[in-house]
């Protein structure tokens, strides 16, 4: 789930085992070819955006598309890969949380936040633990979440490799 496709990660999986540990992501639906493509799209309407299914961090993307003259440059960019289509939401906020889990199970959280609430962070870090835990991950990883005005939203995990 964390590394499928070349070592890469698979964002569809990820955010539906993260949904099954309760915490909430934005609205996602598959988009690998032009029929999955056309309804996500009459699922989740416009904007949108668009991400790849398989890759780290600092890949190429996200698209917002905000209407159907952007879906074709997007589609171009994306040059045929699988993808998520998202739908957008408005942000409030960005922030990550930095964690390590020892091999006996014990984990450290290290927020690296901005203007975010001590509840907020409080919840954010506890879903970085619980997915940790839940993933039985052992090393350093990171979470990205998103704070809207009404939730805290799961954007992606991360396994943070060390420089060679």
């Amino acid at each position: 789930m964390l590394s499928s496709q070349d070592n890469k990660t698979n964002r569809f999986l990820q955010k539906k085992f993260v949904n099954g540990c309760g915490i909430p992501t934005t609205d996602f639906r598959l988009a690998r070819n032009h029929r999955e493509l056309v309804l996500a799209h009459q699922a989740l309407g416009f904007p949108g955006v668009l991400k790849l299914q398989f890759d780290g961090p600092d890949a190429e993307g996200p698209w917002v598309v905000r209407d159907f003259d952007d879906v074709p440059r997007a589609l171009q960019e994306t040059k045929g890969r699988p993808l998520l289509w998202e739908r957008f939401v408005e942000i409030d906020a960005e922030f990550t949380i930095f964690a390590e889990r020892k091999a006996d199970g014990t984990i450290d959280t290290y927020p690296r936040l901005g203007t975010v609430d001590r509840d907020l962070c409080d919840r954010a870090r506890a879903g970085t633990a619980m997915l940790g835990e839940r993933f039985e991950i052992v090393g350093a990883y990171h979470v990205h979440f998103f704070q809207t005005a009404a939730e805290l939203l799961f954007d992606e995990l991360v396994l943070d490799t060390p420089d060679v």
